[in-house]
């Protein structure tokens, strides 16, 4: 037996040596170069384990210690292959999590459709229909629709609802530009290189709190790893639920015992001051999107979002933006109350893992958005209908 594992144990090695090796010559992908290593130390580790015991212990004993050892890692690698397999059994409602690279969401966005411009939505004609009010909704995540389905977003309901309603002879197109971890800036960005050449007649801006974080992201907390390896963390992340739910319950205990600072307390570090320079700039992207919108003759409107899971108040962040849209006089809707209204939040999430808006949330800015803002487009909807002559 040790004589086996020490010349299995030495294969190891040298195999993972050649290729660490290899890699300064030919850059290899990452699984090959993490292999690399593992094989590496695993080897070297092994057979000084199995000299160490054959030193202290003799052949015979040493040959039994091995035995027992290698049952009880199988034993063990069975035990969590299986709890691997109940988890995934006993998470099976989950559709996503907060975690865009868990095994979740992206088993979940393995369903996903993209559109002809890369959103998540219908393909959208390069020049508008005739007789056709478009809305454009550019947004986050919460537009996209994490973990809900594609009929259940507020957009594809407004649609809906829109199209049922008193204005027969014209065409109402809800686009959704939604990009999951857009920011103030992105969302910018997507108003002037895609929206804007859709032809709309409507901006709709959604908002949530961390949308004013902008590029530099250097100081937002990060929990320790549980695993000292980045890449078996990664690998591990997208292929295992087991491993997710250890990761998320470490990351919970390193915030309990003050290792690691929130996420609210590093955002009020930044922008609790109205005239930081953090603060600034997330106030001039967002008159940055107004104004574009505005230089185009477009109307726009904003819906903002509160944390749906209620963990954490950066409010000051929402009211400084109502405060914001009204004094540019750009009208909006605000979920603040409806959602505090919920006795429970969890009705709220898209799943017990996520927090994101689910179905509910989703109908509630649905009805929320109507009773605002379907007069208004209503209203230019008429003025864009053919006149009676024109009407076949």
């Amino acid at each position: 037996m040790s004589r086996t594992l020490s010349l299995g144990c030495a294969a190891l090695a040298a195999m993972g040596l050649l290729l660490v090796a290899g890699h300064f010559l030919f850059p290899l992908p990452d699984a090959l170069q993490f292999g690399g290593r593992a094989a590496t130390l695993g080897g070297i580790g092994g057979l000084v384990l199995v000299r160490l015991a054959v030193a202290g212990l003799g052949v015979p004993r040493a040959d039994r210690l091995l035995a027992n050892l290698m049952l009880l890692a199988g034993t063990v690698a069975l035990g969590l292959v299986a709890c691997e397999f109940l988890l995934r059994f006993a998470f099976r409602d989950v559709t996503t999590t907060v975690d865009f690279q868990s095994y979740f969401t992206l088993r979940w966005r393995q369903e996903v459709r993209l559109n002809n411009m890369g959103f998540r939505d219908h393909d959208v004609a390069g020049a508008k229909p005739e007789h056709t009010y478009r809305i454009a909704v550019i947004g986050d995540s919460f537009t996209y629709g994490q973990g809900v389905e594609t009929a259940a977003r507020f957009t594809d309901r407004l649609e809906t609802e829109l199209n049922g309603s008193a204005c027969p002879d014209v065409h109402y197109d809800v686009i959704n530009l939604g990009q999951p971890g857009a920011e103030t800036v992105d969302h910018l960005r997507i108003l002037r290189t895609i929206a804007l050449a859709q032809e709309p007649d409507f901006i709709l801006l959604q908002w949530y709190e961390n949308d004013v974080e902008g590029d530099d992201k250097s100081g937002r907390p990060r929990p320790m790893r549980l695993l000292p390896s980045a890449f078996l963390t990664k690998s591990l992340r997208a292929h295992s639920v087991l491993f997710y739910l250890l990761q998320s319950r470490w990351t919970g205990l390193q915030k309990s015992l003050g290792w690691l600072p929130s996420y609210e307390s590093y955002m009020r570090e930044r922008f609790q001051d109205p005239d930081s320079p953090d603060s600034r700039a997330a106030t001039e992207d967002l008159a940055g999107f107004f104004t574009t919108s505005r230089a185009k003759g477009l109307p726009v409107g904003m819906i903002l979002f509160p944390d749906p899971g209620g963990q954490r108040d950066l409010s000051f962040l929402h009211d400084r933006v109502l405060a914001q849209c009204a004094a540019a006089g750009v009208d909006y809707v605000s979920l603040q109350e409806q959602f505090a209204a919920v006795a429970d939040p969890g009705s709220l999430w898209a799943s017990r893992l996520d927090h994101h808006p689910g179905a509910l949330a989703h109908q509630m800015a649905t009805d929320l958005l109507l009773q605002t803002f379907a007069p208004v487009w209503h209203q230019d909807c008429a003025a864009s209908q053919p006149s009676p002559a024109a009407r076949p």
